[in-house]
């Protein structure tokens, strides 16, 4: 029988359905079948049968391939000659012929290994080119256009420098491991180290720098050194001991441009430019600063400009109502107006703000004259770098905001208490971003325009307000008087702007001729506050007269907790 030309290996992926597996090649016997298992050569797990078979034979497996497994099978036909030919024996066409199949299976082997090798083309011509022996860490190179091959170290291509820099796409450092690559690159917050002191203002970072993460101990700073710091790595302070004085300068540019004085546990986080450093964020006691800041697209840190108050409750003192006025909160986000820093504080209790203390004074008013009458009252609570906290009374209204006291740095806006002409302060209850009067307050009395008239509401409704509510007069909401068969239908238009009804509330009746005078009481009626004022006009189809009174109730204030 001839040995056709066929391949000398065959590799499958097993199904997980079947241990059987033919092996379509011939071969001599079982043990000239290499068995690769998921790459991993194998000599036990497996039977094989149909040696010597022209048309190959079948491996099968004592236990199923999972599904995925790949298997090889390979023919490694032993390198020897076993046939012998003594002389004057027979010459059996059959044992010629197993050894040139042996021979052919050799060379079919030989073509199989060599289509797997790296080889050059037919049409080079380099004659009896050699491999040297390898180096270990070197790399193969061709030597020579002969195609002879040995060991040499890389060498960096022309204008290339070691380290590669950035300009040529590298990192500008030699770094051992993808660890100490990412903290080069500021990508990775590192180690903790030991404790940096001050010494003559100069707090020194060890050179080179393996991690980023330091105590500090006493001492005033106002330098920290850069020798071996990457651009752009960030450093992580914790005045440990606490009363360090940072200067804040050009080279060590501190939250606002503002020195600091640090306490116990305090935290700093620096990035060094290249140049300088620069705090980009501070975590102190339980104010988190710079919470919600980002990096702009040109450098430099943002913020919302906003302040924000959560769960507050206002009220007048109950000891002295007319001049002080008690403000807490569950959650208050100040606002910097120096740099737009925004910083936090949970569960401020009950601080009271006395109107009468000349300022700007924390627990006073922001200015050193007395504030006068029938005016609006801003009601702020203010925070130090420390984390003291305070309140603050002001005759201007966010975004412009309070005269801050000396060494406080931000905001928060509470609301607006009516200071009135006796001067006392109206009492005014606030709930989150609701304020409500104690008593209402009187709007309109005896209104009976028929034609559209305006109704200022600026001693009721602060400036700022976002809407209010209006209510009936204690006296009632509208009163009318029906003509003589008894007969009522008036309507009263309130008005945002002019010419267009906001509310229409509609009286009608039938007195079956007897005359009546009737009150109606009103809903609550929520107004949007657009420049402290509204409109109304009576309209009358059947009545003899028709008035109506009106009362606020109270206001929304723009403080973030509505």
């Amino acid at each position: 029988m001839t040995i056709t030309a066929v391949s000398p290996r065959k590799a499958y992926v097993a199904s997980g359905a079947s241990a059987v597996f033919t092996i379509p090649f011939k071969f001599a016997n079982a043990s000239d079948v290499l068995v690769y298992y998921n790459s991993t050569p194998i000599v036990i797990g497996f039977s094989i049968t149909g040696a010597g078979d022209i048309n190959g034979g079948v491996c099968t497996f004592t236990a199923i391939p999972p599904n995925g497994t790949t298997i090889l099978f390979l023919r490694a036909t032993a390198r020897a000659q076993t046939t012998a030919w003594n002389p004057n024996d027979p010459d059996p066409a059959e044992a010629k012929e197993n050894a040139f199949d042996k021979s052919m299976s050799i060379d079919q082997e030989e073509d199989e290994t060599f289509a797997r090798t790296p080889h050059y083309r037919p049409q080079f011509n380099g004659g009896g080119s050699q491999i040297d022996d390898p180096v270990t860490g070197q790399f193969l190179r061709h030597k020579d256009n002969l195609g002879n091959v040995d060991s040499a170290v890389p060498a960096l291509g022309a204008g290339l420098s070691n380290p590669v820099s950035f300009a040529q796409g590298g990192t500008s450092g030699n770094y051992g491991n993808a660890s100490a690559l990412a903290a080069g690159l500021a990508l990775a917050r590192w180690a903790s180290m030991g404790t940096l002191t001050p010494v003559a203002g100069v707090l020194t970072i060890p050179n080179p720098i393996t991690g980023n993460r330091f105590d500090v101990g006493a001492g005033a700073i106002s330098s920290i050194t850069n020798t071996g710091v990457p651009v752009g790595a960030v450093l992580y302070l914790r005045y440990h001991t606490g009363g360090n004085v940072i200067t804040s300068s050009a080279a060590l540019l501190m939250l606002g441009a503002i020195d600091f004085t640090t306490s116990v546990d305090d935290l700093s986080i620096f990035q060094y430019d290249g140049t300088n450093w620069n705090e980009i964020d501070r975590i102190i006691a339980t104010v988190a600063f710079n919470a919600g800041r980002f990096r702009r697209g040109d450098g430099n840190l943002a913020s919302p400009n906003l302040s924000r108050v959560m769960g507050l409750i206002g009220v007048n003192n109950a000891g002295t109502p007319n001049s002080q006025y008690d403000l807490s909160a569950a959650g208050i986000v100040f606002y910097n107006p120096s740099d737009g820093a925004v910083f936090v504080k949970n569960n401020q209790t009950v601080l009271t703000n006395n109107v009468l203390t000349a300022g700007p004074a924390a627990n006073g008013r922001d200015q050193a004259g007395v504030f006068g009458t029938n005016v609006w009252i801003h009601e702020y609570f203010i925070i130090k770098r420390d984390g003291t906290v305070a309140t603050l009374s002001s005759l201007i209204p966010p975004p412009v905001g309070p005269t801050l006291p000396a060494t406080y740095i931000a905001w928060a806006y509470c609301g607006a208490v009516r200071y009135n002409v006796t001067p006392v302060l109206v009492k005014t209850h606030m709930r989150g971003a609701q304020a409500f009067y104690e008593a209402v307050q009187g709007v309109l009395i005896t209104g009976a325009a028929v034609v559209e008239t305006a109704v200022s509401v600026a001693a009721f409704v602060p400036p700022n307000a976002l809407k209010y509510t209006i209510v009936n007069e204690p006296t009632g909401g509208i009163t009318f008087q029906a003509d003589g068969a008894g007969l009522l239908d008036v309507s009263l238009k309130l008005r945002i702007v002019t010419g267009a009804d906001w509310r229409v509330i509609r009286g009608f009746h039938n007195g079956a001729g007897i005359s009546k005078f009737v009150i109606w009481p009103l809903q609550d009626i929520v107004m949007p506050n657009i420049g402290q004022q509204f409109f109304y006009l009576i309209v009358i189809v059947n009545a003899t007269s028709a008035i109506t009174n009106l009362a606020c109730a109270g206001y929304t204030m723009p403080n973030g907790g509505e």
